[in-house]
């Protein structure tokens, strides 16, 4: 019996005959070329203040439309919402989720810059 008959429907690599090629990861292509790496994001207008109350660890004030008043620092925030991690009264520590929507406005606390002493 001949065996070549058997395996002719094997690649030549599943024969022994060619090395395994390098691992690729899969990468999505768009018109034939390979996909560009996602944009990053970059943050505009309001919420560029936002980002750097977040990144610096501001404290903030925000006003609700119900005109209640929330202090703390902004944790995290999104396209709808601002978490913030209260900083006064009996729940200091604990992170309130608020629709932005529903915030009438947001007031960061910003320390004066040091003003260099003269000698």
């Amino acid at each position: 019996m001949n065996t070549q008959a058997h395996v002719s429907h094997l690649s030549s690599y599943e024969r022994g005959a060619v090395a395994r090629p390098p691992f690729q990861p899969f990468r999505p292509t768009q018109g034939g070329t390979a996909a560009a790496a996602p944009k990053k994001f970059v943050a505009k207008g309001h919420d560029a203040q936002l980002q750097d109350a977040q990144y610096n660890n501001l404290p903030v004030e925000v006003v609700t439309l119900l005109e209640s008043v929330i202090k703390g620092v902004i944790v995290r925030r999104d396209k709808y919402t601002v978490t913030l991690r209260l900083s006064v009264g009996t729940d200091a520590g604990k992170d309130l989720m608020i629709y932005k929507h529903a915030i009438e406005s947001i007031l960061i606390e910003r320390t004066a810059p040091a003003t260099p002493v003269e000698a």
